[in-house]
């Protein structure tokens, strides 16, 4: 499935059950075409192996090419790149083409 625009969007390949009905899921995160400044909205790949949660306890995103990531707000802000000429912790540019960015994530939330 092609990602949209200005989304997240995420593939989960595992979930690890963690007790107090959270569980921890693992897998891939993709990039659209275009950054929306403020962040791009989660979505959840249809052929995942797991569905993403409604909440999200805590999100861990590993830095890929020069990139690295932040839940704020209920979007991944993105850091880095050609924006980190204009300091440290510089939020990409909006319209940033992020299609060729792949990372991955460790998220928490409900089981």
């Amino acid at each position: 499935m092609a990602v949209a625009v200005a989304e997240a969007q995420f593939t989960t390949k595992t979930k690890i059950l963690l007790g107090n009905s959270r569980s921890k899921y693992v897998g891939t995160v993709k990039f659209g075409t275009e950054y929306a400044t403020g962040g791009n909205t989660i979505g959840s790949d249809a052929a995942a192996r797991y569905a993403l949660p409604e909440v999200i306890d805590s999100l861990q995103i590993t830095g890929a090419g020069g990139w690295d990531f932040a839940l704020e707000s209920g979007k991944v802000k993105v850091y880095g790149g050609a924006a980190a000429a204009k300091g440290a912790g510089a939020e990409a540019a909006a319209k940033t083409d992020l299609s060729g960015v792949t990372a991955t994530f460790e998220l928490i939330g409900p089981s």
